[in-house]
């Protein structure tokens, strides 16, 4: 119990730090996966234009497409943490509203990015805002229940 209060305190005195780490490591997920996945698309117009593929051609094709998976499943589970920490560690309404918008606004401000970069780059939009979608659906089962909890209380009350 002292232990997970130490850690408690830990993120309370530190929030504004943390809170900055955790979107730079967003940002900096979020733009490895559209570095990695604009290689490949580039690659793979390479590709489709030679007639025969070697098995080293093969290997880097699947090579690039776990490199992509990976930096993008960083960001899917980076996310998840964030919310598992959020629930183990927090039960207070003003940390999950902070949590809420904060990833809102987060992810408004990605897929704006993606929009921006897709005017740039040969990725398209679609691909450049592939990360946001289960991250986005398990922010609003998150919000669905804020609102659920918010609305039992006002109901008890």
């Amino acid at each position: 119990m002292n232990q997970n209060k130490k850690y408690i305190d830990i993120l309370v005195k530190n929030k504004g730090a943390i809170t900055f780490l955790y979107i730079g490591l967003m940002l900096v997920f979020y733009l490895g996966f559209v570095l990695l996945d604009n290689n490949r698309i580039n690659k793979s117009e390479h590709w489709l234009k030679t007639n025969y593929l070697t098995q080293e051609d093969i290997q880097r094709i699947q090579g690039l497409g776990t490199w992509t998976s990976v930096v993008e499943f960083l960001f899917i589970g980076l996310f998840i943490l964030t919310a598992i920490t959020l629930f183990y560690y927090r039960k207070k309404r003003s940390a999950l509203s902070y949590f809420i918008v904060l990833h809102l606004c987060l992810f408004l401000a990605i897929f704006g990015l993606g929009y921006v970069l897709s005017f740039f780059l040969t990725t398209p939009i679609g691909n450049l805002t592939q990360p946001l979608i289960l991250p986005t659906f398990l922010l609003l089962i998150i919000a669905s229940y804020a609102i659920f909890v918010r609305l039992r209380g006002q109901l008890e009350n």
